[in-house]
């Protein structure tokens, strides 16, 4: 079947749908019909008009009062434009510019529908969702928009909490808002320090920002906290980031009421804030750890493949956070000894802010 004859049936289908004199739209026979076009377009690959399909479908549910059918429907489009989004990129064509907008309208829309549900978990993971994919496509401020938004949805939650402020630290990043990416791994450790939770991810968050806040510390304009100086005494920085004093003359006691890091890795931050104040990127690159698979290659794969349904609203759809972070696990070092030399805590996202910092 041609695009064209594809385009007429659409139409054909559409028209199906309108008020005539006696007889009631028939939605059912218009909802079949549309998915059937929606395939056939998605295996001649041409997402961007499935979309369509699908905008459409989403348009039939909402008149019929359908409003959960109506969210899977706005998700199934922004997940195809998305695809063609990818696609374009990859061809290095402009076309796919406008298509940003239209995702993040359309997952906007479907968030908004989850939220009208009360079913806030379901609206938490969908903005989640929408973060990551706004950050894969660069557009950064629409990241924080969706990023933040889940932030505040899954707080209970310390994986996807995890998930969606690391994704907002990466668009602020991307930008160079220190301050603000300051401000997110503040707010972090705050909820981390309130929660009490010591598995071993919540431990390593703990640690991760504290290292993040130190580095931050060094280029952000705002005024260190009593904390912050505490941390930038433990680590040997004045206030103009010079060495001070050996941190080996630093108390075990003062360390552990400072930081969560151990004597052993307190030493081995120092040694890598030594390192990159002399520029020795010999140092540097032998202290920090080897790139981990995150969470957000994990989870935009999981986008590609459609993976992320939320289509029920039961707590089954929501990921185990502890069978997702075994998967977050690095391959390990080629020995013991090697891992003892590195900062195995870090995550892929301190070690960006180093290398940016070095170059």
């Amino acid at each position: 079947m041609s695009t064209l004859e594809t385009w007429l049936e659409f139409r054909k289908s559409l028209e199906s749908t309108k008020k005539k004199l006696l007889k009631k739209p028939n939605y059912a026979q218009c909802i079949s019909q549309l998915n059937s076009i929606s395939q056939k377009l998605q295996d001649e690959e041409i997402p961007e008009h499935a979309a369509v399909c699908h905008a459409e479908l989403a348009s039939i549910y909402e008149k019929s009062g359908h409003k959960n059918e109506q969210r899977v429907e706005l998700i199934k489009s922004a997940r195809l434009l998305y695809d063609a989004f990818k696609f374009y990129q990859s061809t290095k064509s402009r076309i796919q510019n406008q298509w940003t907008s239209d995702i993040s309208a359309r997952y906007g829309k479907a968030i908004k529908i989850a939220m009208d549900m009360k079913v806030l978990k379901v609206a938490g993971q969908m903005s989640l969702e929408a973060s990551v994919v706004m950050l894969d496509c660069e557009c950064y401020h629409m990241t924080i928009e969706h990023g933040q938004r889940a932030i505040r949805l899954l707080e209970g939650n310390l994986y996807s909490h995890r998930h969606a402020t690391y994704t907002v630290a990466e668009a602020y990043l991307a930008l160079e808002d220190w301050d603000s990416l300051l401000g997110c791994f503040e707010d972090l450790w705050l909820v981390l320090m309130k929660s009490r939770n010591q598995c071993k991810l919540a431990i390593d968050t703990l640690k991760d920002s504290e290292v993040i806040t130190v580095l931050l510390l060094r280029v952000s304009k705002i005024s260190p906290s009593t904390r912050h100086k505490g941390l930038l005494e433990l680590f040997g920085q004045t206030a103009k980031y010079q060495r001070t004093e050996d941190i080996t003359s630093k108390s075990p006691k003062k360390s552990k009421d400072i930081t969560t890091l151990s004597e052993e890795e307190v030493e081995l931050f120092t040694e890598l804030l030594d390192a990159m104040n002399l520029m020795d990127y010999d140092t540097v690159f032998s202290i920090l750890p080897e790139p981990k698979i995150t969470t957000r290659s994990m989870q935009i794969r999981n986008v590609k493949k459609g993976y992320l349904n939320f289509d029920d609203d039961d707590d089954d759809n929501i990921k185990d956070s502890a069978s997702l972070h075994d998967n977050e696990k690095s391959e390990d070092c080629d020995s013991e000894k090697e891992a003892q030399k590195r900062l195995s805590f870090m995550s892929n996202l301190a070690v960006d802010i180093c290398k940016k910092m070095m170059a």
